[in-house]
């Protein structure tokens, strides 16, 4: 009787150690998705961010493509590239330089 009680109470513990490894694996799987889906999150965040503004820029080229439809237009965008690109001035025109370091 003594060894029946023996076997009974020790005759599960493999089973019973088996179970609680495969429990604790899971939750360990179960973490690391969780944060490798965290991770995505963030990256898709991010990736919608450049998305945006990446859009917002092709909306200004689209207006200033839209612009060099009209005349009155492509001279205002050569004027504007002559004058920021190459330092170009009209021949009436004075302009200052600001050469102190200052902000």
């Amino acid at each position: 009787m003594d060894s029946e009680k023996r076997k009974s109470v020790f005759g599960f513990w493999p089973l019973k150690l088996a179970m609680f490894v495969l429990a604790g694996a899971a939750l360990i799987t179960l973490v690391l998705w969780q944060v490798r889906i965290a991770d995505k999150r963030a990256e898709l965040d991010a990736l919608n961010q450049q998305i945006a503004v990446q859009q917002t820029r092709n909306e200004e080229i689209r207006r200033e493509v839209d612009a060099l439809d009209t005349q009155e237009g492509m001279r205002s965008y050569v004027e504007r590239k002559a004058r920021e690109d190459l330092d170009f001035a009209r021949p009436d025109e004075r302009v200052f330089v600001d050469v102190g370091g200052g902000s």
